[in-house]
Protein backbone atom coordinates (compact mmCIF):
# COMPACT_ATOMS: atom_id res chain seq x y z
CA UNK A 1 0.00 0.00 0.00
CA UNK A 2 2.52 1.90 0.91
CA UNK A 3 4.33 2.01 -2.98
CA UNK A 4 0.91 2.85 -4.63
CA UNK A 5 0.40 5.63 -2.38
CA UNK A 6 3.86 6.92 -3.66
CA UNK A 7 2.88 6.58 -7.18
CA UNK A 8 -0.44 7.75 -7.03
CA UNK A 9 1.76 11.33 -5.20
CA UNK A 10 4.09 11.06 -8.14
CA UNK A 11 1.25 11.13 -10.81
CA UNK A 12 -0.22 14.29 -8.94
CA UNK A 13 2.51 15.99 -8.31
CA UNK A 14 3.97 15.57 -12.05
CA UNK A 15 0.02 16.29 -13.33
CA UNK A 16 0.35 20.28 -11.36
CA UNK A 17 3.67 20.59 -12.57
CA UNK A 18 2.97 20.56 -15.89
CA UNK A 19 -0.20 22.60 -15.34
CA UNK A 20 2.11 24.85 -13.65
CA UNK A 21 4.21 24.88 -16.53
CA UNK A 22 1.90 25.00 -19.44
CA UNK A 23 -0.01 28.08 -17.99
CA UNK A 24 3.17 30.06 -17.12
CA UNK A 25 4.51 29.28 -20.74
CA UNK A 26 1.28 29.67 -22.50
CA UNK A 27 0.13 32.74 -24.41
CA UNK A 28 -2.33 35.41 -22.84
CA UNK A 29 -5.53 34.77 -24.01
CA UNK A 30 -7.42 38.24 -24.39
CA UNK A 31 -11.22 38.91 -24.21
CA UNK A 32 -12.61 39.77 -27.82
CA UNK A 33 -14.88 42.60 -28.55
CA UNK A 34 -17.17 43.25 -31.35
CA UNK A 35 -17.11 46.67 -31.04
CA UNK A 36 -15.75 49.82 -31.93
CA UNK A 37 -15.15 53.56 -31.21
CA UNK A 38 -15.53 57.20 -32.20
CA UNK A 39 -13.82 59.79 -31.03
CA UNK A 40 -12.26 63.29 -32.01
CA UNK A 41 -11.77 66.93 -31.39
CA UNK A 42 -14.58 69.43 -32.22
CA UNK A 43 -13.09 72.85 -33.35
CA UNK A 44 -13.30 76.05 -34.73
CA UNK A 45 -11.45 76.96 -37.99
CA UNK A 46 -8.32 78.33 -36.12
CA UNK A 47 -7.66 75.21 -34.69
CA UNK A 48 -9.30 75.92 -31.25
CA UNK A 49 -11.40 73.79 -29.39
CA UNK A 50 -15.37 74.36 -28.90
CA UNK A 51 -16.50 73.41 -25.77
CA UNK A 52 -20.26 72.33 -25.26
CA UNK A 53 -21.16 71.75 -28.51
CA UNK A 54 -23.64 68.67 -29.49
CA UNK A 55 -22.25 65.86 -30.89
CA UNK A 56 -24.70 63.39 -32.40
CA UNK A 57 -23.92 59.72 -33.84
CA UNK A 58 -27.24 58.51 -35.81
CA UNK A 59 -27.20 54.64 -37.08
CA UNK A 60 -28.04 54.61 -40.71
CA UNK A 61 -28.91 51.09 -40.53
CA UNK A 62 -31.22 51.39 -37.22
CA UNK A 63 -31.88 55.35 -37.16
CA UNK A 64 -30.95 54.68 -33.42
CA UNK A 65 -28.69 57.78 -32.26
CA UNK A 66 -26.50 58.97 -29.45
CA UNK A 67 -25.58 62.53 -28.06
CA UNK A 68 -22.83 64.29 -26.05
CA UNK A 69 -21.97 67.50 -25.60
CA UNK A 70 -18.09 67.78 -25.43
CA UNK A 71 -16.25 69.05 -22.67
CA UNK A 72 -13.92 72.31 -21.87
CA UNK A 73 -11.36 70.60 -24.67
CA UNK A 74 -13.92 69.89 -27.22
CA UNK A 75 -13.32 66.08 -27.09
CA UNK A 76 -15.93 63.71 -27.58
CA UNK A 77 -16.12 59.76 -27.18
CA UNK A 78 -18.59 56.92 -28.74
CA UNK A 79 -17.10 53.76 -27.57
CA UNK A 80 -18.72 50.03 -27.66
CA UNK A 81 -20.60 51.11 -31.08
CA UNK A 82 -21.86 48.14 -33.28
CA UNK A 83 -20.00 47.58 -36.51
CA UNK A 84 -22.32 49.68 -39.62
CA UNK A 85 -22.22 53.35 -40.85
CA UNK A 86 -23.46 56.11 -38.83
CA UNK A 87 -24.06 59.67 -39.50
CA UNK A 88 -22.17 62.56 -37.12
CA UNK A 89 -23.41 65.64 -36.90
CA UNK A 90 -21.70 68.70 -34.83
CA UNK A 91 -24.27 71.71 -33.46
CA UNK A 92 -22.82 74.84 -31.32
CA UNK A 93 -24.52 78.37 -31.82
CA UNK A 94 -22.51 80.45 -33.82
CA UNK A 95 -21.39 77.35 -35.85
CA UNK A 96 -22.40 75.90 -39.43
CA UNK A 97 -24.14 72.68 -38.47
CA UNK A 98 -21.38 69.80 -39.47
CA UNK A 99 -22.85 66.44 -40.88
CA UNK A 100 -20.35 63.58 -42.06
CA UNK A 101 -22.17 60.85 -43.65
CA UNK A 102 -21.17 58.00 -43.75
CA UNK A 103 -19.30 56.95 -40.77
CA UNK A 104 -18.09 53.23 -41.21
CA UNK A 105 -17.03 51.36 -38.00
CA UNK A 106 -15.63 48.14 -37.61
CA UNK A 107 -15.21 45.53 -35.51
CA UNK A 108 -12.54 45.92 -32.96
CA UNK A 109 -11.45 49.33 -34.65
CA UNK A 110 -10.68 53.14 -33.12
CA UNK A 111 -11.74 55.65 -35.16
CA UNK A 112 -10.76 59.82 -34.77
CA UNK A 113 -12.70 62.44 -36.33
CA UNK A 114 -11.65 66.02 -35.83
CA UNK A 115 -15.01 68.33 -37.34
CA UNK A 116 -14.03 71.87 -38.02
CA UNK A 117 -16.81 73.94 -37.34
CA UNK A 118 -17.10 77.47 -39.59
CA UNK A 119 -18.66 80.41 -37.89
CA UNK A 120 -22.50 80.05 -39.00
CA UNK A 121 -24.28 83.18 -40.56
CA UNK A 122 -25.87 85.82 -38.68
CA UNK A 123 -29.54 84.96 -38.29
CA UNK A 124 -32.56 87.27 -37.84
CA UNK A 125 -35.31 87.08 -35.50
CA UNK A 126 -38.28 87.94 -36.59
CA UNK A 127 -40.35 88.98 -33.46
CA UNK A 128 -44.10 89.45 -33.69
CA UNK A 129 -45.93 91.51 -31.40
CA UNK A 130 -50.19 91.89 -30.99
CA UNK A 131 -50.98 94.78 -32.89
CA UNK A 132 -53.12 96.88 -30.53
CA UNK A 133 -56.07 98.42 -31.65
CA UNK A 134 -58.47 101.53 -30.11
CA UNK A 135 -61.85 99.83 -31.03
CA UNK A 136 -62.94 96.47 -30.45
CA UNK A 137 -63.32 94.15 -32.94
CA UNK A 138 -66.39 94.25 -34.79
CA UNK A 139 -68.51 91.06 -34.44
CA UNK A 140 -70.97 89.95 -37.01
CA UNK A 141 -73.14 87.05 -36.64
CA UNK A 142 -75.40 85.35 -39.58
CA UNK A 143 -78.54 82.87 -38.91
CA UNK A 144 -79.69 80.51 -41.43
CA UNK A 145 -82.48 77.99 -41.36
CA UNK A 146 -81.43 74.38 -42.37
CA UNK A 147 -83.72 72.40 -44.48
CA UNK A 148 -86.92 71.18 -43.47
CA UNK A 149 -85.46 67.42 -42.57
CA UNK A 150 -83.21 68.91 -40.13
CA UNK A 151 -84.82 70.92 -37.22
CA UNK A 152 -81.58 72.72 -35.73
CA UNK A 153 -80.40 76.44 -36.67
CA UNK A 154 -76.39 77.37 -37.27
CA UNK A 155 -74.48 79.77 -36.28
CA UNK A 156 -71.25 81.23 -37.85
CA UNK A 157 -69.55 83.94 -36.52
CA UNK A 158 -66.72 86.05 -37.70
CA UNK A 159 -64.67 88.69 -35.92
CA UNK A 160 -62.86 91.41 -37.98
CA UNK A 161 -60.61 93.89 -37.00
Amino acid sequence: MNKSFERSFVALALGLFLCLVAMLTGSPVSAQSTFGSLSGTVTDSSGSAIPDAQVVLTSLATGASQTLTTGGDGLYTFVNLNPGDYRLEVQKDGFKHYRREPVTIQVQQSFRIDPALEVGAVTQTVEVKRRSSLRPPRLSVRLSKSAPLMKSRSTAATYST
